[in-house]
């Protein structure tokens, strides 16, 4: 039962380990001293206690690991988009941003020429290239 509960650990099985390492845990430990004279035996409070504080750990982590997952990325070219850069020379469709200490390739996807100083979102990154647009 502990090996399947580590086993989750490690391989993406989404919990099945865990419920099976759960169960078996719990059905080994009653049956563990299992014996006709009834002079050993296992409390099943004990047993009952470890399988549930067992239970909620798991379901606990799960809970976190599924909330982890389904952030945004908030580092690498993904997590620039959205972000605001800053306008180094002024320019109409290709030109230098600065984002967050770094200066990047920039074109410009709308209309207007953009000047230096002025604030643009990233709309998309492709290789060492943003797409910008100027906030309205």
């Amino acid at each position: 039962g502990i090996g399947l509960m580590a086993t989750e650990a490690f391989l993406p099985s989404y919990g099945i380990f865990a419920i099976g390492g759960l169960v078996a845990f719990g059905f080994g430990s009653i049956l563990l001293f299992d014996d006709d004279m009834g002079s050993f035996g296992v409390s099943l409070g004990l047993v009952g206690g470890v399988s549930l504080t067992t239970a909620i750990i798991t379901v606990y982590t799960l809970t976190m690991a599924v909330k982890h997952r389904r952030r945004t990325a908030t580092t690498g070219t993904e997590g620039l988009v959205g972000q605001k850069a800053v306008v180094m020379d002024d320019f109409e469709t290709r030109g230098k941003v600065r984002v967050g200490g770094e200066i990047w390739n920039a074109v410009n996807s709308g209309s207007t020429t953009l000047e230096a100083g002025v604030e643009v979102v990233i709309e998309n990154v492709e290789k060492l290239k943003l797409t910008v647009k100027q906030e309205n």
